[in-house]
């Protein structure tokens, strides 16, 4: 799909080998009624992946032991930011990019998509998501950080993020309707001031957070400034959210 760079080779949160990981579950698919309405088999990957050579740091942890080596990322997913930040611009705008960049999905799973990325977890009823484990501004690090304030209810974040091994990503649209502007925004920071993984001690809290907090909002006060040459139209990005 023209995201040449991307790589998805292994689960997430499942301890796997690479062969492993090239083996797919089967998955069938049933109505109300419980009648199959589809099903695929089992399948395994003969895909050859790019090589690559990505070390960072100069230790991490290994069963509760310290490696003193740097620490190797070439078997680990990758998806760089530009990437990233294409892919939630075709979500959001699909017609402003290359056709062999759009997903194949219909104006109801469009739709179907921005309303989950721009949902709070309280207006969510499946999966339920219960404070305080789960706030307002749950997962939207660019303009609020690890804030656990009400969202902003004059605008809305759509939004993929990512954070682990010290890293805090997050691509973002931004609709704000009482001010009819909207912007996308997308950044990366690294905080892992102490150059070990796997030992838990990054700097979100002190770092990561506040930056892309305080990116959010001076980009956010200068789109309030700008003086645009065509007005938005913002009205396929207000969803009735569940309750």
């Amino acid at each position: 799909m023209g995201y040449a760079y991307v790589q998805i080779i292994h689960r997430l949160d499942v301890s796997l080998t690479e062969e492993q990981n090239r083996q797919t579950n089967p998955i069938n698919f049933l109505d109300k009624s419980g009648k199959l309405i589809y099903s695929k088999s089992s399948e395994k990957s003969s895909l050859l992946y790019a090589d690559r050579n990505t070390k960072l740091g100069k230790g991490y942890l290994s069963s509760g032991k310290l490696v003193n080596a740097p620490f190797d990322f070439s078997k680990k997913n990758r998806l760089p930011l530009q990437d990233l930040h294409m892919i939630v611009r075709s979500i959001i705008y699909p017609e402003a990019v290359d056709k062999k960049m759009r997903f194949n999905l219909t104006k109801d799973d469009y739709d179907f998509l921005r309303m989950y990325m721009s949902m709070t977890p309280e207006e969510s009823d499946y999966p339920v998501y219960k404070a305080p484990e789960y706030w307002d501004n749950y997962v939207k690090f660019l303009f609020y950080g690890s804030e656990k304030d009400k969202a902003k209810p004059e605008f809305r974040i759509f939004n993929k993020v990512g954070d682990a091994y010290g890293f805090l990503i997050d691509a973002a649209y931004f609709a704000d309707f009482k001010n009819n502007i909207e912007f996308f925004l997308s950044a990366t920071i690294y905080c892992n001031s102490d150059g070990v993984f796997n030992d838990d001690k990054y700097d979100y809290d002190t770092v990561g957070f506040p930056f892309l907090k305080n990116l959010g909002k001076v980009i956010y006060e200068y789109e309030l400034t700008r003086v645009l040459k065509k007005q938005a139209d913002l009205s396929k990005f207000k969803f009735n959210y569940i309750e």
